[in-house]
């Protein structure tokens, strides 16, 4: 059952960070390269040197999903080599 639960978080922080990079790189894509306060498009990130801006919502789920890989990978990892000692 540890195990199954270890494969699972394992999934799950992959499966997130997976999915941040791709909302990452859209949000990169299709944001302004301005600030645009009407829309709430005011929080400035920088992929590579490409300056585009996001809004709140966007960022807060950018940060979970980081949140998430950054907690379920470890996790998962950490007790698949408990079980399998």
């Amino acid at each position: 059952m540890k195990r199954l639960l270890a494969i699972i978080l394992i999934v799950i922080g992959i499966s997130s960070g997976g999915a941040w990079l791709y909302f990452y790189e859209h949000y990169s894509d299709v944001g302004p390269d301005r600030p645009d306060p009407p829309s709430g498009r005011i929080f400035m990130e920088n992929n590579h040197g490409h300056i585009f801006y996001i809004d709140q919502k966007q960022k807060d789920f950018l940060w979970y999903l980081m949140l998430i890989t950054f907690v379920a990978l470890p996790a998962g990892g950490l007790l698949l080599k408990k079980v399998n000692k």
